[in-house]
C-alpha cells in the first residue's frame, strides 16, 4: 500500500510538471503570435504611410504643373492686356512724374 501511494505522488508530480511545461509552451506560442501581429501591423502601417506620401507627392506635382501653366499664360503680354481690360484698367499714357527718377507718378 505504501508503494502505490508513492506511485500516485510521483504520477501527480509528473503531471504537474507536464502541465507547467504545457503552460510555458502555450505562453511562448502566444508571445510569438503577438510579436507576429505587432510586426505585421507595423509593416502594413509603414507601407501605407509610404503610399500616402507618394499620393501626396503626385497631387502636389500636378498642382505645381497647373500653377506653372497658369504662370506661363499670365506672362503672355496679350493675356495680361486682356485681363487688365476685363478688370477695367486703362493703359498708362501721359504720365507725369512728380519726383525725377522716382517710382511716383500722377496722371
Amino acid at each position: 500500500m505504501h508503494q502505490s501511494r508513492h506511485h500516485a505522488v510521483v504520477a501527480a508530480t509528473g503531471s504537474t510538471h507536464i502541465a507547467w511545461l504545457n503552460m510555458m509552451f502555450i505562453a511562448v506560442a502566444v508571445a510569438c503570435l503577438l510579436y507576429y501581429v505587432v510586426a505585421a501591423n507595423g509593416l502594413a502601417a509603414q507601407a501605407w504611410r509610404a503610399t500616402d506620401a507618394q499620393d501626396r507627392l503626385t497631387t502636389l506635382l500636378e498642382q505645381r504643373n497647373t500653377l506653372v501653366a497658369q504662370q506661363s499664360a499670365l506672362e503672355d503680354r496679350s493675356v495680361l492686356t486682356s485681363l487688365a481690360m476685363e478688370a477695367g484698367m486703362v493703359p498708362a499714357g501721359s504720365v507725369v512724374y512728380l519726383v525725377q527718377n522716382q517710382p511716383v507718378a500722377a496722371r
